[in-house]
């Protein structure tokens, strides 16, 4: 069995800072991180074979890799709100998706600034 890297090196290897991204906040985003990535090891049972990911990022030269982003516009500006940065930390012979899946709707919304608001409870039919 291979020693995993720890959780903290991998989120600080992976961290991408976003266009006013505060020195605190990408610290502490990459704490979040790190604290993703252990979450994602708990979760994992055994070693997944299928490939899952969400399209969002494109890097200067042209790559692209998964993203999934949160913006959110103030006074003019755009800000980066919340952003999944598992991609690259996955641990050998482990899919490299994020966790946890944001599949549904109250999860996505919980992502956005706004939150799913006071009212807003999951229901069986709308």
């Amino acid at each position: 069995m291979s020693t995993l890297e720890p959780a903290a090196t991998l989120a600080a290897k992976a961290s991408k800072p976003y266009p006013n991204d505060s020195d605190e906040y990408r610290s502490a985003r990459v704490a979040l991180l790190a604290e993703e990535i252990e979450l994602r090891r708990h979760i994992m049972r055994r070693p997944m074979t299928a490939m899952r990911a969400i399209s969002g990022g494109l890097a200067p030269d042209g790559s692209e890799w998964p993203a999934l982003d949160i913006w959110v516009k103030r006074n003019g500006k755009v800000y980066h709100f919340w952003g999944a940065e598992l991609g690259g930390t996955q641990d050998p012979g482990q899919d490299p998706r994020g966790a946890p899946d944001p599949t549904p709707l109250w999860n996505l919304l919980d992502l956005t600034p706004a939150g799913r608001g006071k009212d807003w409870y999951p229901q069986l039919a709308y």
